[in-house]
């Protein structure tokens, strides 16, 4: 980790492949703790979650693990492409600032007497019923939203924070989803 960072600031390298979930300093830390920003940076993850517009925007391109070798040259490809054209490589500060931002994303719930702002991140799922939407936390509490699953779906899925409307009646998270069976008639 400490030699990544020094690594990074000796060298000024174009290109940084970043894990997200290392010791000592996750990712997201080591680039906050550089001195030298100005490279194209590829993360590299087993969680989906990080693929976020905020990473798409700001990143070269992430890699989900196990990383196949098409993927991997295909990333690369991209940022020799971006070199030869002279692009500039991206706000590292944005992406930082961005995924900040993410990272506490409050989603609204209406009652009949308030509105409540939950983190996106303690929704297990969200299920019709009716014009309302029964919302089950990752704490097995559940609250009933005056919203429509529709319009969670619009705030949920179109923003890339791991949620995906599976069928008309729900909205999962797919940070909860592990490991999904075809059996049974599942299939995508």
């Amino acid at each position: 980790m400490v030699e990544g960072l020094i690594f990074i600031n000796d060298y000024k390298p174009d290109i940084v492949f970043l894990d997200i979930n290392m010791p000592l300093l996750n990712g997201f830390e080591l680039l906050d703790k550089l001195t030298f920003k100005n490279f194209y940076l590829i993360f590299r993850t087993a969680h989906q979650e990080y693929g976020l517009k905020a990473t798409k925007q700001n990143a070269t391109d992430y890699l989900l693990k196990p990383i196949g070798t098409e993927y991997l040259v295909e990333a690369i490809e991209r940022v020799e492409k971006k070199i030869r054209e002279k692009e500039r490589a991206p706000d590292i500060q944005k992406l930082l600032r961005d995924l900040l931002e993410l990272r506490h994303f409050k989603v609204p719930v209406p009652s009949k007497t308030s509105i409540d702002f939950v983190s996106h991140t303690q929704i297990l799922y969200m299920e019709a019923d009716s014009r309302l939407t029964k919302i089950v936390f990752t704490t097995s509490s559940t609250v009933t939203s005056l919203k429509a699953l529709k319009d969670y779906e619009a705030i949920l899925c179109k923003n890339e924070l791991s949620f995906i409307r599976i069928n008309n009646s729900y909205i999962i998270n797919l940070n909860y989803v592990s490991p999904y069976s075809k059996e049974d008639g599942g299939a995508w």
